[in-house]
């Protein structure tokens, strides 16, 4: 049994589990964000290699999902905000999934702002 750890009150990610098999290494991590600054940067992020089901476990977001991004390098974005995109404003025991190599952003965070994140190949 894995026994959660408490959030950072600080923001930030702590790993919970990590595993490597023949597709990659996983880890399941939970993430803290405690202002607007740590929430996400407006170029938003992606998971490249996995799917993320992600569980709300306190605060609450906007979750800017899809749209498109200038990519700057592989797994990285830069230079404009994302354009387009779908938002769904998430919260406490909200759980939802972030699809494979799709960008997503929070913004409009209400804090503490945490979740768990599970990668799924």
């Amino acid at each position: 049994m894995h026994r959660l750890p408490k959030l950072s009150a600080m923001g930030g990610s702590d790993l919970l589990w990590s595993d490597t098999s023949s597709k990659g290494t996983y880890s399941v991590d939970t993430h803290s964000r405690e202002s607007v600054k740590a929430a996400c940067k407006p170029e938003g992020c992606s998971h490249k290699g996995y799917t993320a089901v992600v569980y709300v476990v306190s605060g609450a977001a906007t979750l800017v999902i899809g749209g498109t991004a200038k990519a700057t390098a592989p797994d990285k974005f830069g230079g404009q905000p994302i354009q387009g995109g779908e938002s769904h404003r998430i919260g406490k025991g909200d759980v939802y999934i972030v699809p494979l190599d799709t960008i997503h952003w929070y913004k409009n965070v209400v804090t503490p702002f945490r979740y768990l994140e599970v990668p799924v190949p």
